[in-house]
């Protein structure tokens, strides 16, 4: 999308404004056509549409991220067609980029953004993911997947690693994020634990080797609280897989960044 070419906060000519909110339930009933509400309680000090990060940000700087996957598309200017594409928010506060929900005005209601949310404490995001599901490894029923507040992927038997969490990487999602990022917590671990995010060209996956089928996969072997981070910008297609050998993962949020 290039870098950012609007700054303020509406004025003549445009067709948008940017407007702090406290939280959702106090935006009012109805607002201007393509007003953005950024949920946040630190005053907007500006705002910066780019598909890049800011050089010079300030406190309080919004940057509203865009890119052609937006959901709430609209035209900045009132004559001329320029048109804008925002995927999600942040503001920098206290010197680093802070994660913001935002909402947009369109034809009558307020819309919500996706903020790149594949798994959200509970919410398995299914217009996006299609669902989450358990898949087994070598065909061994081996292990266990629970989907609740957390995607729970447990090792159980002596040589099965539990596979969980298949996701149809669609390029058309992936062309605009850099990471897929999940926040996850190892426990019980047992004799050389392995708990893993990763992509995988498909999910049929046989009964050995499993790494060597991963196209890329960021893995941990120690108990303890980890942002697990794997880079996606040269990956065109696949799918997530979440695996635990000889450890339970409990993960919270998965993620694209």
């Amino acid at each position: 999308m290039g870098k950012a070419f609007l700054y303020g906060n509406g004025g003549a000519g445009l067709n948008f404004k940017v407007v702090a909110c406290a939280s959702a339930e106090a935006l009012p009933a109805t607002a201007r056509e393509n007003t953005i509400a950024v949920l946040t309680a630190t005053a907007i000090n500006g705002y910066i549409f780019s598909s890049t990060e800011p050089t010079e940000p300030a406190e309080g700087m919004v940057w509203i991220i865009t890119g052609t996957s937006s959901a709430v598309a609209f035209s900045a200017s009132k004559k001329n067609p320029v048109m804008i594409y925002p995927l999600s928010a942040k503001q920098y506060v206290g010197g680093a980029w802070v994660n913001l929900s935002a909402m947009s005005y369109q034809n009558g209601s307020w819309v919500d953004w996706w903020d790149g949310a594949l798994f959200d404490n509970g919410d398995i995001c299914e217009d996006v993911t299609g669902g989450w599901e358990r898949k087994a490894y070598g065909g061994s029923t081996g292990g266990s997947v629970t989907i609740g507040d957390t995607i729970a992927v447990a090792y159980s038997g002596s040589s099965v690693a539990v596979c969980a969490g298949t996701v149809d990487m669609d390029p058309a999602l992936l062309k605009d994020y850099s990471y897929i990022k999940a926040d996850v917590t190892l426990s019980n671990a047992g004799s050389g634990p392995k708990g893993t995010l990763a992509v995988v060209a498909d999910y049929s996956l046989g009964s050995s080797g499993l790494n060597d089928k991963f196209i890329a996969y960021e893995q941990k072997t120690a108990a303890g609280d980890y942002e697990l981070t794997l880079p996606i910008s040269d990956i065109d297609e696949g799918y997530i897989l979440l695996t635990a050998f000889q450890v339970k993962m409990d993960v919270r949020k998965i993620w694209l960044e």
